[in-house]
């Protein structure tokens, strides 16, 4: 018996998150820069409803449903956090007020996200990170932890021949713990231990 049309895009869909998505292919870290470009792409353009035009609203609108869908297939955990983030504040900080009729399109949009993220397991992705059971996202908070404590420990950065990763694992890894990294796992801490105040203060203004 065959499948509905709708159904069977729904399902190749939903096997195409298995592999994850990746726009540049820059090695292991490309999924996770992915999430993070297309979670900036959604906040930036948040601001075009500003112009207060109604069929910019759509086309945003529109642009965050297949950005949103892209996100998913990365499975890229911080990038959804991060877009979950910047839209409360921005529903919180911005004098931007959408109609009810609006809202319920996005509360709509929303649901339809969250069950295609529960067939795709990227629901159960963000179970085990929230109960402390992937072991990826506990290795990165033990970095994420040590790399904004060794800004203080070490406000000049560390430079060849030393690195912030080597720095990690001689003095901040767990005892327990075996793992070896090049890096720090966030652009962001791995800058920021590299160099001095200066270049952290401009690096941080930049972004803000």
């Amino acid at each position: 018996m065959s499948l509905p049309f709708n159904i069977e895009i729904f399902i190749i869909a939903t096997q195409g998150a298995l592999d994850r998505l990746d726009w540049f292919g820059l090695g292991a870290g490309s999924i996770s820069k992915t999430g993070a470009f297309i979670a900036m792409l959604m906040a930036a353009s948040w601001g075009l409803v500003a112009l207060r035009k109604r069929f910019v609203f759509w086309i945003v609108f529109l642009a965050n449903c297949i950005l949103g869908y892209f996100l998913i297939l990365t499975y890229s955990r911080g990038a959804f956090v991060a877009v979950a983030i910047a839209f409360l504040s921005f529903l919180i900080l911005s004098p931007i007020r959408i109609s009810t009729t609006k809202s319920m399109v996005i509360a709509i949009a929303a649901i339809c996200g969250v069950l295609f993220s529960n067939a795709a397991g990227f629901t159960d992705r963000m179970g085990k990170m929230i109960r402390l059971e992937s072991s990826s996202a506990n290795v990165r908070y033990d970095l994420y932890s040590a790399g904004l404590k060794m800004l203080t420990d070490a406000p000049d950065g560390f430079r060849e021949p030393d690195s912030p990763a080597k720095a990690y694992m001689r003095w901040y890894q767990r005892m327990y713990g075996n793992e070896e990294y090049n890096t720090l796992v966030n652009s962001h801490l791995e800058f920021l231990n590299r160099h001095g105040i200066i270049y952290k203060l401009l690096y941080i203004l930049f972004w803000s």
